[in-house]
């Protein structure tokens, strides 16, 4: 038997039923969902065959960790379209380990999301301007770029890094706006949860209205509910005690409970839907919690506050230049325009794929901070077009999209490459021999 597998296997029988509980979902629970869902659920139009040009970005990176503490950051983004075109992007990043090995991930993520923007700007100057249907896959949600919190990055050298990626992101954006090119995210690992939300929002105003609970008690539940995403202890708290003052139906507590799994979209479609087909596209403005500091600092004139206490880092490193640099950056946020998302899944009994497209794609012409509503109207027609161009890419199961997969194997940074290439490179060049931590020159037994 391999080494420690009977432990492994202790393990999972001990756990067995926690284990089924996340991987399914139990009748009773999908039947909060199931009632409400084929609202939002839409068949695939008849597939036209898509002519124009697309190019699709993705992005890889390694680190060569040395036994003085330096670690060599090298990054890569890689663009390449239906006709053949290449665009290519790489980053040399060198820093001191940080104190925390959870910032150096943060950090690394957000590089190459930065660098697919900077390679994503060359393409959107090299597209065929005589065709009319011009697109930009990117791998991954364009909603999530604009969630960073906008702060000091943690390492060395580089505090002010998303300062720079804030613009540059901002400028592809504004671009492809002014090309009338879509930027397309295509996300296929989405733990977003806000269909689930909205379907639970509805079920519990449902058995509100069908309870025998005064007014007073419904405002009371729904400002709970209203509090339950960002402050759900408080919201439990608040629960708790309405429940000791009146009697609340146990469905309405079966919706809270259910709201606090937290739940990803992607479980409760795939328990739902096995054919084609695709969810009404909502549209998502400022994200919160995470930029309520800075939507607070904007609107109470603290910006420059703002600024001194999430890039104080930054301001060591670069001087108190960076503060005007940031109050012309961090305007840009709000700048960025709303996003629709909606789920598609391209063939039977695929996984469902989260895709972003900016609203003006679809007819809403606004800024994140003008979104009122999820539910907000839409052009058919120009998602009929999307979900065309999107069914072109798709080659069967486990094929999502032929152009992100070739891309993603073709920009993917190996280790072993990463040593003996690049490194290589990098000694020949600075004529020193470099020697790595320990945890890389493992001993290798005869």
């Amino acid at each position: 038997m391999p080494r420690f597998l009977d432990l492994f296997l202790y393990e999972i029988r001990q756990s067995k039923d926690k284990i089924k509980k996340l991987l399914t979902i139990s009748k009773d629970k999908l039947q909060l969902y199931e009632s409400l869902f084929p609202k939002y659920w839409n068949s695939l139009p008849d597939i036209q065959n898509f002519k124009g040009e697309v190019f699709a970005v993705d992005s890889s990176d390694g680190i060569i960790e040395y036994r003085d503490g330096v670690i060599i950051h090298v990054c890569r983004a890689l663009a390449l379209s239906n006709t053949r075109k290449e665009c290519r992007e790489l980053k040399v990043n060198i820093f001191y380990d940080p104190r925390k090995r959870n910032d150096l991930v943060i950090f690394r993520s957000r590089m190459r999301e930065h660098l697919e923007h900077l390679v994503s700007l060359k393409c959107l100057n090299n597209y065929n301007e005589d065709l009319n249907s011009r697109v930009l896959f990117l791998d991954g949600s364009l909603y999530g770029r604009m969630s960073h919190v906008p702060k000091d990055s943690e390492i060395p050298g580089y505090q002010s890094f998303m300062l720079d990626y804030i613009e540059t992101y901002s400028n592809i954006l504004k671009k492809s706006k002014e090309k009338n090119i879509p930027i397309i995210g295509v996300s296929k690992d989405s733990r977003s949860r806000l269909l689930g939300r909205i379907l639970l929002t509805h079920k519990l105003k449902h058995h509100l209205t069908r309870s025998s609970l005064n007014s007073e008690t419904e405002t009371a539940v729904l400002s709970s509910w209203s509090e339950i995403w960002k402050r759900p202890r408080n919201a439990l708290r608040k629960i708790e005690k309405l429940s000791k003052e009146t009697t609340i139906p146990s469905e309405i507590k079966e919706v809270f409970k259910e709201a606090l799994i937290s739940r990803p979209d992607i479980q409760i479609i795939s328990s739902l839907i096995k054919e084609p087909g695709y969810t009404t596209p909502l549209i998502l403005g400022i994200p919160t919690p995470a930029l309520d500091p800075l939507l607070y600092a904007f609107e109470s004139g603290t910006l420059e506050t703002y600024i001194e206490n999430n890039f104080s880092k930054a301001l060591v490193e670069e001087g108190e230049e960076i503060v005007e640099k940031a109050k012309k950056i961090l305007l840009k946020i709000f700048e960025y325009p709303a996003i629709y998302m909606f789920y598609y899944i391209p063939g039977k009994n695929e996984i469902p794929l989260r895709i972003d497209v900016p609203g003006w794609t679809l007819g809403f012409n606004y800024h994140i901070d003008d979104v009122k509503s999820y539910e907000t109207p839409y052009s058919e027609n120009k998602l009929e077009w999307i979900l065309n161009m999107l069914n072109s890419f798709y080659a069967g199961p486990k094929h999502y999209n032929v152009l992100l997969e070739e891309v993603d194997l073709k920009v993917k940074l190996k280790q072993r490459d990463l040593i003996t290439i690049y490194e290589s490179a990098l000694m020949k060049e600075l004529k020193i021999l470099i020697e790595h931590t320990r945890d890389v020159r493992r001993v290798k037994y005869p």
